[in-house]
């Protein structure tokens, strides 16, 4: 008797199913978002076929290049993607200095490339350097301290060529030495003035 009745609940059980099943896979999903054992038990389970199954971890590539195309083609879901990425990317800088690090060098890489290939990404920066410099009293001394900078670099250099060969070997370590020094409080100067630019710009 106990066998029938069971047997009767399952098929009415699977019989709504199929009538509904769309219903049972959006309560089947909401109940992943709330309850985290399920989720946990789920994610296990999936884990386990996918090491397993052979069928089942092409199927599931398949869905996720599937699911990544739409990503990519429709607008809507385009636009939420990027959104996305780029949160995680400004959460990223914020938390991560080496990210950080690492992502301003492959800006500056970028750039200069773009500067090098781009015609009219380089006029276009060219127009902008020139607006912020006459607008900008910040990068206008700070670009009038950098040519100051070259020239005397350059002086220096012409002078290093020709004195020389008179100097010592005690001599000529203590001007590199020297020089070392004051290329390095150049950049350190340098560096200070960027920061404050893109402070007053809001770059």
């Amino acid at each position: 008797m106990e066998y029938e009745q069971y047997q009767e609940k399952k098929e009415n059980n699977n019989s709504w199913y199929v009538q509904n099943k769309q219903v049972a896979l959006e309560q089947a999903a909401n109940r992943m978002l709330t309850d985290k054992t399920l989720r946990k038990q789920n994610t296990e389970r999936v884990k386990a076929r996918l090491l397993n199954d052979t069928n089942y971890r092409n199927m599931n590539k398949l869905r996720a290049t599937m699911k990544k195309e739409k990503k990519r083609t429709t607008l809507e879901s385009r636009d939420s993607e990027l959104s996305k990425i780029r949160t995680r990317i400004k959460t990223k800088l914020n938390k991560d200095r080496q990210y950080r690090e690492e992502h301003r060098a492959k800006m500056r890489q970028h750039r200069k490339l773009k500067l090098q290939n781009n015609i009219t990404y380089r006029d276009e920066h060219r127009q902008k350097m020139k607006l912020m410099y006459n607008k900008n009293l910040s990068y206008h001394n700070a670009n009038k301290m950098r040519a100051k900078k070259r020239r005397q670099h350059l002086k220096r250099d012409q002078c290093h060529e020709k004195c020389h060969k008179k100097l010592t070997d005690r001599q000529k370590y203590w001007l590199r030495r020297s020089r070392l020094l004051a290329i390095s409080r150049h950049r350190t100067e340098l560096l200070t003035m960027k920061k404050k630019m893109e402070k007053e710009s809001g770059v």
